[in-house]
């Protein structure tokens, strides 16, 4: 199959061309692959050739994004524009500022908990599940979290309930209403999640039009995307974000190559000789820094090209045209430009995970985890579009595999900690790692 997660660039490498054309008899249809990264460049760049698929009626995939209600994904023309105004103007170095902030702070939180696991268990390292331990890693509450102890008790954290409204979202928007009488785990769950969602954002919001201010000191300062869309929007048409099954990804990479994780380490320290004396989210502002840490922000990019949270997206073409593409020559093996015709109503499926994973744009050690595949040098400069995507405190650990992925190889090793569930976007299984202090 073309365009998901597994197949990657493999189908564009058995048919030798970065854009496959195929037909679907019913419904009647024209269908465009596209891992062509000068295609790709077109196809977003020409929002009135290419437009998104927005009619819920014939997109399951709008159907989903579009749950919550309309946002900045799931709409095009005048509607793009309005919520893109809203959100544009919080994104900056103030955004950068509060996450930075909150990061730290969660990461100094989740560090106290693991050294007082060790201490107690009197044992070198503590093995942690850190899928859900970075459920909580949620700006948008991070920065409007209630300070005061009169909250009202729900059964998960705001972090959690998103994962779950997130996980369960396919089977909300599937099930009707009279089934979620039945004594069926799953939908109980998804019905608990989306009712007690619903009561942090009305509470949020609540919050916000009375004219309460935020309870951290960050927040006051930088918080102003909330108030934003809390001012041009209604109670429940609100969109959340997080980054956690990026840090998942990431996280599990670097177990299982130490030396890339030495490497940040190493890195780290010397951006931060402080470290082992004070509180970085105090003591440092990420505008300082954030240039220095090349090779850090490598992993990430590295982490966001094998698992990006988005494989593919759809643009359908509004009227006749061509797109770039190369083909393979049989006999020497080269690559050639051979340009497609593309009829109108055609609709080009941008492959993101096979764009990624190209070795025309990548070499042939695509499959590899290396962050020096987004490192310049003197001679090479990494492909930015071909690369189309969507630390630490005071205590410092080492990661490792779990005891019970001992003795496989590293290919093995990331099979089993980097496994991951189709949803909105890619979500990791449970990813247990160990945590061991550092000298």
């Amino acid at each position: 199959m073309i365009a998901n997660f597994w197949s990657h660039w493999i189908p564009f490498e058995q048919a030798g061309t970065t854009i496959i054309k195929t037909a679907w008899p019913l419904p009647c249809s024209r269908y465009c692959f596209v891992a062509d990264v000068e295609a790709i460049k077109i196809i977003f760049n020409n929002r009135h050739g290419f437009e998104k698929e927005i009619q819920i009626a014939s997109s399951h995939f709008c159907m989903i994004i579009s749950f919550f209600g309309d946002n900045i994904v799931g709409v095009e023309g005048y509607q793009w524009v309005l919520h893109r105004s809203i959100a544009r103007k919080s994104f900056g170095e103030r955004n950068d500022a509060l996450l930075w902030h909150e990061t730290v702070s969660t990461l100094e939180q989740w560090f106290s908990e693991w050294d007082e696991k060790i201490l107690l268990s009197k044992t070198q390292s503590t093995i942690v599940n850190i899928t859900p331990a970075l459920h909580d890693l949620t700006l948008i509450w991070h920065a409007l979290r209630p300070q005061d102890t009169g909250t009202p008790c729900y059964t998960m954290s705001f972090g959690e309930l998103l994962f779950v409204a997130i996980e369960t979202m396919i089977v909300k928007v599937v099930t009707p209403r009279w089934m979620y009488q039945l004594p069926i785990t799953k939908l109980q769950q998804s019905d608990t999640a989306y009712t007690e969602l619903r009561n942090y954002i009305v509470d949020m919001i609540a919050a916000q039009r009375n004219g309460k201010q935020p309870g951290s000191e960050a927040s006051k300062e930088v918080a102003d995307l909330f108030r934003r869309l809390v001012a041009a929007n209604e109670e429940e048409e609100l969109v959340l974000e997080t980054s956690a099954h990026t840090i998942t990804f990431a996280l599990a990479l670097l177990a299982i190559q130490p030396d890339i994780q030495d490497n940040v380490f190493r890195e780290a320290t010397a951006v931060w000789p402080e470290w082992a004396t004070s509180s970085l989210s105090d003591t440092i502002n990420c505008c300082d820094f954030i240039l220095s840490l090349e090779y850090t922000l490598a992993v990430f990019r590295e982490t966001l090209r094998l698992f990006p949270p988005v494989v593919r997206t759809k643009r359908d073409a509004t009227s006749d045209t061509t797109l770039p593409s190369r083909v393979r020559d049989p006999q020497t093996g080269s690559w050639k430009a051979a340009p497609v015709a593309v009829p109108a109503g055609t609709a080009c499926v941008v492959c993101i995970h096979a764009a990624h994973m190209s070795p025309l744009y990548w070499g042939e050690d695509v499959s590899h985890f290396r962050p020096e595949h987004f490192m310049d040098t003197a001679d090479y400069q990494w492909p930015r579009d071909a690369w189309i995507p969507f630390t630490a405190g005071p205590r410092v650990y080492r990661l490792l595999p779990p005891p019970e992925l001992d003795g496989l190889s590293r290919e093995q090793q990331r099979t089993k900690l980097t496994k991951w569930m189709p949803g909105v976007t890619a979500t990791p299984g449970n990813v247990n790692l160990v945590f061991e202090p550092r000298n």
